[in-house]
């Protein structure tokens, strides 16, 4: 953690992967610091189509550009603004992610916490569960604009 309370600095959205790659390059001084760094992209400067937004980046060129953050010390990244499923497979691909999953046996319930116990600061339990070594990714989904989320939830 750096004098100022950050656990971890980094960019989301923008002016597409270049701009980003760029940034986390100027970014990447904290990373010798010894400060993750995170990049969210989102994927390219949006055109307009009818009444579609439209992203450009693709798959393949959004996941080259990702190893080159991580080169710079992104240890955290995803997409933002259309980023889309088959961003974040490519992603996996390009950075040789394998699937990490959870079994129900794994997890701990407790059943009533204690109301006198103050918890001390600490990283919260996302980047404590990050396992060294393990590069994780993120997607950002849009919600859906009616009532219906299984559609979103099944992407």
């Amino acid at each position: 953690m750096n004098m100022a309370g950050a656990a971890m600095v980094g960019t989301n959205c923008g002016r597409g992967i270049d701009a980003m790659v760029s940034a986390v390059g100027r970014m990447s001084i904290l990373a010798g610091e010894g400060i993750p760094l995170s990049a969210f992209p989102n994927a390219g400067m949006p055109e307009m189509d009818g009444q579609r937004m439209i992203y450009p980046a693709q798959p393949g060129y959004m996941a080259t550009r990702a190893r080159e953050m991580i080169r710079n010390g992104v240890h955290l990244i995803g997409g933002c603004c259309g980023t889309a499923p088959a961003h974040i497979k490519e992603f996996r691909s390009a950075l040789k992610i394998k699937p990490v999953r959870v079994r129900a046996g794994d997890v701990e319930i407790r059943e009533e916490v204690p109301e006198d116990i103050i918890p001390e600061p600490r990283n919260g339990g996302f980047l404590e569960s990050l396992q060294p070594g393990r590069l994780p990714i993120i997607a950002e989904l849009d919600p859906p604009t009616h009532l219906d989320a299984e559609p979103v939830l099944a992407g």
